[in-house]
């Protein structure tokens, strides 16, 4: 035996050793968030104060559906690197629960943390508050400072706080996007463009160096409607007078400069907030409401609303019904294949349908549908598959969140029934291709590519100018 092949062997077996321990370590790890999860779920609702405080403090992007797989995010989470988001239906739940249950003497919503959300899930969130409301409980709401979103909620509140150093920052809304062009003709690649509709404009970037007189016209009418519901809810639920909030965001260096530049008493002296409060000034309000924490005197009793979800569903959610209501969630981008949430895959969707399909308790479906569109071949599986439903006596009820546009209309439009709020964002206004080849680009550092083909076919590569076929049967797809 060669002392090569020895050294091998030596190599491969501490290999083998060490893959062992990683499938080993991987095994454990596993076990241990499965038991972690199925203990939590056949477990014992946790116990929670007979009065408190509900603390609910939505982090990162209200969504519809969280990103990733349960595993992934489960890992994430532990290796902290989970991509911050609260579920829309989460705040909602938390609220309706509270609403009933009188443990739960105030709504502490704390807005600090909270970073976007679109106008049809705010709008969404705030009908839960103001249900909840109508118990007669009080919702404070407070946040160090405020953004355009986070105030949207806190306007529901019955009583609204920032701290003294903070600010309300209302920007409006606007659409603006970069446009490529010339760096594009700087790099000579040839974008090969096809497109129908004249206001299908998500190409544009990659032709022009400003934005279409059709595109500017559709979004600025698209933006001016946002504001205008924005700046109507808002005042009414804080009793401002019509204007108000316009007045605000449009003149508030003159705003800042009348109140020596402090925009924090700016805020207040608009009536925008109720109080300048600092943090320990609003622990000392709630538990004036809640009464204080038996194992930190100086905080308010409180549960969060993760704990409170986690119990109240438990006693009170869903029971298997011998009829039910299937809701399939449908939000990101449509993409081919299977996918993970957050996104649309078209084979993942489809699955889901056709086990609504199968499942002879399901009399019915919700499609739940925030997307941009994407892939027209996915969109088209989805549609198939809701047809089939329907075919099979099950109706279909396409609710569409902020956007069900392109694809994501095309598979909305087949259900039986559509539902949108007044701010979603949908239609379908064209259909465009793109494909870029790179030749000159390469002919540019000294690069050719030549050669022989049976049919023209052969030809469609990057590297070379799109044949003219090519072009044509592109066109006549994308028609």
């Amino acid at each position: 035996m060669s002392n090569r092949n020895v050294v091998l062997r030596f190599f491969s077996a501490i290999w083998r050793g060490l893959n062992g321990v990683r499938k080993v370590l991987h095994l454990l790890l596993l076990l241990i968030l499965f038991g972690a999860f199925f203990g939590a779920l056949s477990g014992a609702p946790p116990l929670l104060p007979t009065k408190a405080a509900l603390l609910i403090q939505p982090t990162g992007a209200l969504v519809e559906q969280l990103a990733g797989d349960p595993y992934d995010r489960a890992v994430a989470e532990l290796i902290g690197e989970a991509e911050v988001q609260t579920l829309v239906q989460d705040v909602v739940d938390a609220f309706e629960f509270a609403r009933t249950d009188d443990r739960i003497a105030v709504v502490h919503l704390d807005l600090s943390g909270f970073v976007s959300a679109g106008l049809p899930k705010l709008q969404r969130v705030a009908a839960a508050i103001d249900a909840y409301r109508e118990s007669g409980k009080p919702v404070i709401a407070s946040a160090d400072n405020f953004i355009q979103q986070g105030y949207y909620l806190a306007a529901h509140a019955d009583e609204l706080y920032m701290h003294p150093e903070g600010m309300i920052f209302l920007q409006g809304f606007g659409g603006y996007r970069n446009y490529y062009k010339e760096a594009i003709d700087l790099l000579r690649i040839d974008w090969n463009v096809f497109r129908i509709g004249t206001h299908k404009s998500y190409v544009e970037p990659f032709t022009r160096m400003d934005m279409s007189p059709e595109d500017r016209e559709s979004r600025a009418r698209l933006i001016a409607q946002f504001w205008q519901m924005y700046q109507q809810d808002v005042e009414t639920a804080r009793g401002l007078p019509a204007g108000a909030i316009d007045d605000y965001a449009q003149n508030m260096v003159a705003t800042a400069a009348a109140a020596n530049g402090d925009l924090a008493i700016a805020a207040r002296d608009h009536g925008l907030i109720d109080e300048l409060m600092s943090r320990t000034a609003l622990r000392e309000r709630i538990k004036a409401l809640a009464g204080a924490d038996t194992d930190d005197a100086s905080m308010y009793a409180a549960v969060s609303m993760r704990e409170y979800l986690g119990s109240m569903r438990l006693l009170h959610g869903p029971k298997p019904q011998s009829e039910n209501v299937a809701i399939v969630v449908a939000a990101g981008e449509i993409l081919d294949g299977v996918q993970p949430p957050g996104t649309v895959g078209g084979d993942s969707a489809a699955a889901l349908l056709r086990q609504a399909l199968n499942d002879e308790t399901v009399k019915a479906v919700v499609l739940r549908v925030d997307s941009p569109g994407g892939s027209v071949f996915a969109s088209e599986i989805i549609a198939q598959e809701i047809a089939t439903l329907q075919a099979a006596g099950k109706p279909v009820v396409a609710s569409m969140g902020g956007v069900a546009a392109s694809g994501g209309y095309w598979i909305s439009v087949v259900a039986d029934r559509v539902v949108a709020s007044p701010a979603t964002v949908t239609g379908s206004i064209g259909v465009f291709g793109m494909v870029p080849t790179f030749q000159r680009t390469l002919k540019a550092v000294g690069v050719a590519t030549d050669g022989v083909a049976t049919t023209p076919w052969a030809a469609v590569r990057p590297d070379l100018e799109l044949p003219e076929q090519a072009r044509q049967l592109i066109q006549m797809l994308i028609e």
